[in-house]
């Protein structure tokens, strides 16, 4: 219980005292100019969005038990477990994610969101192929699991896009694409390969999720279990 109020007070201090420099220095910041609905700085903004919501929402899961134990005194204990983060944390990344793959695409202070989407037809694609292959390999398989490698091909496929579109491929010779390439900026790869990485993170976390399989049992000598068709003495 110490421990839990030493971490409590130490995170309103130093949020606390974010918050109060951000007040501090509100007045002398500038406001930038106006964009549409639709373009790569609305895309930031709701991403932002999206992401503190996701952070209030893990922060009070962890919170909420030490605020609980130091208002009780230690008499009420409440543990805050993975059901909570699956059904408040995990419909807040699948925007967030759908989000991640349209961004690096949309131009700044308009888009053309049609357009857009037309240049992520690969991702689509991909995508499709992701799930139907997981739908076909495991016999219909979790609806979610098919779900999540969607998903996380939309994400790959939306990165290979991405590339595409910087170095201008199958639109100007090839060695010319590979030239384009070699001069494209390190922030530029960085976003590409870190926005892939995610989606290698969600196939990742899919299939762990959805074809682990674990039993918790007490054996004796000569007992046989089966799991995931292995059989174990």
């Amino acid at each position: 219980p110490a421990r839990g109020v030493f971490i409590l007070g130490f995170l309103v201090l130093v949020i606390g005292g974010s918050l109060t420099l951000f007040a501090w220095r509100a007045p002398s910041m500038q406001g930038g100019g106006l964009f549409a609905p639709v373009s790569r700085e609305a895309a930031l903004v709701l991403n932002n969005w999206l992401l503190a919501t996701a952070c209030a929402t893990v922060l009070l899961g962890t919170l909420y038990p030490l605020i609980m134990d130091a208002l009780s005194g230690g008499t009420a204990k409440v543990t805050v477990g993975a059901p909570y983060y699956n059904l408040t944390f995990a419909p807040l990344m699948v925007p967030l994610l759908l989000l991640m793959a349209l961004g690096p695409l949309l131009s700044w202070k308009r888009a053309d969101l049609p357009g857009v989407i037309g240049r992520l037809r690969f991702a689509m694609a991909l995508s499709a192929l992701g799930m139907l292959a997981t739908w076909y390999l495991y016999t219909g398989g979790p609806v979610l699991a098919v779900a999540g490698i969607g998903l996380g091909m939309w994400l790959i496929g939306a990165a290979l896009c991405d590339l595409m579109e910087r170095i201008r491929l199958f639109r100007i010779p090839f060695r010319a694409s590979l030239s384009r390439a070699a001069g494209l900026p390190r922030a530029s790869w960085g976003a590409m390969l870190a926005h892939g990485g995610v989606g290698v993170l969600v196939l990742g976390i899919t299939g762990n999720s959805a074809w682990t399989e674990e039993k918790i049992l007490l054996m004796q000598p000569g007992d046989e279990v089966s799991v995931s068709g292995y059989v174990y003495r």
